[in-house]
């Protein structure tokens, strides 16, 4: 498929809606989400706001002004236990898969990602989302693991592939 224009922006508060809407999406109809009920708009704000500008959230913005995918970096693990380490997530708009909007804000992330000092980032996806495989793999991530059976959706058994992409390379001890 090819290339849409558009334009990539820091999210806004006013985004959540559409932002939620992709999402859930993902979360009615297909298993690239373990996530079974839709997120409310008020868990969205609560998760909007722990977002800094050290863990930012993106938009892809189509010249019409649709909001047609979104990319987040989070704490790995939601914890502060691997400080140098961002999971990278993103979605996109039903009926945009492989326009290049996922690639154009995971790009961006870790450009962020990297300007902000991480040293990896890492994504989390499941094996049933071949396109986000290819994607990510393109990108340069390697495949770091494979956890099978981790959760049933729509009657079948579901795992995770984490990816990973080393921004720097580490300092190795004298």
């Amino acid at each position: 498929m090819e290339a849409r224009p558009m334009s990539i922006r820091a999210a806004r508060e006013d985004d959540l809606v559409a932002i939620n809407e992709i999402f859930n999406s993902y979360v009615d109809s297909s298993p690239c989400t373990s996530r079974t009920d839709p997120m409310s708009l008020e868990d969205r704000l609560t998760w909007f706001h722990g977002h800094t500008k050290a863990l930012p959230v993106l938009v892809a913005i189509e010249p019409s002004g649709l909001l047609v995918g979104w990319a987040s970096l989070s704490l790995f693990r939601s914890q502060q236990t691997y400080p140098l380490v961002v999971e990278v997530s993103v979605y996109s708009r039903p009926g945009y898969a492989r326009s290049g909007i996922g690639k154009r804000l995971v790009v961006c992330l870790c450009s962020e990602a990297a300007r902000l000092g991480y040293r990896s980032v890492i994504a989390v996806i499941s094996d049933a989302n071949q396109c986000a495989v290819s994607l990510f793999q393109h990108l340069g991530f390697v495949q770091a693991g494979h956890l099978r059976e981790l959760y049933l959706k729509h009657g079948v058994l579901y795992g995770i592939y984490y990816y990973q992409l080393s921004l720097s390379p580490l300092n190795e001890p004298a």
